[in-house]
């Protein structure tokens, strides 16, 4: 790149009195909202997760997106942020589509936030079976040690 290109992205930067970050979160989620291919979508909520706590928002921003790829890449970007991002995994667990759902109580699960707890358990009653279980073993990994799971099973 030379020096030309430099200063003028470097304007471009000041102008829009961005910094690189907000740039940055910007432009990748652009990627992860208008970009058809999965790998490149999939690269971009990676790199938004790298950002951190910077990208919560956005990314909660995107939980809106009418397709379901993008907001199980949302979830995926937040699981890499980690528990400051707890409040965006329980949102998405009233998702409407079902692999969300999933993804959102699994992340809960990865990142083994306390808080998340009564949330889970609400999900054990889930209408999807999958769901369902990502809930159970999310709450395993979080230790919860006091749930019974069998009296929250849906009665069938």
């Amino acid at each position: 790149m030379s020096s030309h290109s430099n200063r003028k992205n470097a304007g471009i930067k000041k102008a829009k009195n961005l910094s690189p970050t907000e740039e940055e979160i910007e432009q990748l989620m652009a990627v992860l909202s208008e970009v058809q291919n999965p790998q490149t979508r999939m690269r971009a909520a990676e790199a938004l997760g790298k950002i951190g706590e910077p990208a919560i928002k956005p990314l909660a921003s995107a939980l809106t997106e009418e397709r379901w790829e993008v907001r199980s890449n949302v979830i995926l970007a937040l699981e890499k942020i980690g528990q400051p991002a707890t409040h965006v995994f329980q949102q998405a667990m009233t998702d409407q589509d079902w692999f969300v759902r999933a993804t959102a109580v699994k992340a809960l699960g990865q990142i083994k936030d306390p808080r998340a707890v009564k949330s889970l358990i609400s999900v054990l009653s889930d209408k999807d079976w999958f769901v369902r279980e990502r809930a159970a073993e999310a709450l395993s990994k979080i230790g919860e040690p006091a749930i019974d799971f069998v009296s929250a099973q849906p009665k069938r």
